[in-house]
This record gives C-alpha cells, sequence and structure tokens, in this order.
C-alpha cells in the first residue's frame, strides 16, 4: 500500500477518501464498459492512464493520447511483424516490442513528449487484447479507453476533496 501514501501526498487527499473514489471510478467505468459492449479491463486500464501522471482534466487527456498513440504503436508493430512472416511465430511478439519500444523512443526525440507509462499502457493494451490489426479494433479499443478516462475525471472533478491534516 505504499503507492497509496505517494497518491495521498501527491494530491492532499486522505487515504479513505481515495480509496472510496478509485473504487467508484473502478466500478463505474467497468459498467458502462460492459454495458457498451467494450472489453471491461480496458477500460479499467484507462482509468489509470488518467491517473499515472497527475489528476487533472489536461493530464488526464494528455496521458489519453499518449495511451492512444501507444495503442496506434503497438497493433501497427504486430501488423508490420505479421506481414513478415517471421519464422517461428513465437518471435513476432518480441520482434513488436522492440520495433514499439524504438517508436516510443523516436517519438520522445521528435516531439519531447516523454510520457513513457502512457504509451506502455497503450502498448500492453495493444498486445494482450489479441485483436485483429483492424481500425475497427483499434476504435473499440480506443473507445473503452476513453471511457475509463472520462469518468475517471468525472469522478475526480466531481467529488469532494479534503485536505490531509497534518501535525
Amino acid at each position: 500500500m505504499k503507492w497509496l501514501s505517494v497518491l495521498t501526498k501527491r494530491d492532499g487527499l486522505s487515504p479513505q477518501l481515495l480509496r472510496s473514489q478509485i473504487f467508484a471510478v473502478l466500478i463505474v467505468a467497468a459498467v458502462v464498459g460492459y454495458l457498451g459492449g467494450m472489453p471491461t479491463w480496458v477500460a479499467i486500464l484507462g482509468v489509470i492512464a488518467y491517473h499515472s501522471r497527475g489528476s487533472g482534466w489536461r493530464t488526464g487527456s494528455y496521458n489519453l493520447v499518449c495511451v492512444v498513440t501507444g495503442l496506434g504503436l503497438g497493433l501497427g508493430a504486430q501488423s508490420a511483424a505479421y506481414k513478415w512472416q517471421i519464422d517461428p511465430s513465437i518471435l513476432i511478439v518480441p520482434i513488436a516490442l522492440v520495433f514499439s519500444i524504438i517508436s516510443v523512443w523516436a517519438m520522445g526525440l521528435v516531439t519531447g513528449i516523454r510520457n513513457l507509462p502512457s504509451y506502455s499502457i497503450g502498448i500492453i493494451i495493444a498486445f494482450l487484447a489479441q485483436v485483429d490489426t483492424t481500425l475497427d479494433a483499434y476504435l473499440q479499443l480506443i473507445a473503452a479507453v476513453s471511457v475509463g478516462a472520462v469518468f475517471a475525471g468525472l469522478v475526480n472533478s466531481i467529488w469532494p476533496r479534503r485536505e490531509v491534516a497534518t501535525c
């Protein structure tokens, strides 16, 4: 529970309030994702992505853009590795991961955006989702991640905050 103390110091929340807020937003994101026919675990990762580098609408949307970019990089790397018809097929995943890591590194050099946690969440979702590398699958994963991030932002903005008492 060391991560909880780090979050409470960073956001100025009491541990009980933070636990309640995280639990509420995870439940809401999972239910909305399920009702929308989206993978619920991807919606939950959207909540985690929202809070990966601070909390607030600006940083949350910044994190969401990086997750969506990571999704594209992961699916693009998988598609490129499959097109090369690498034999044995067990080598496809490590080669695609290397391409994804190189792409994230290059984006950091070109754009100056070095949000490695959010890029990594997107790449992990792309590899674990085991979906076809199509635009439809990409858009469905974007929708699921966005549901989680939007509900994390809503709960974060309307939930009452309380300062931690310091003695």
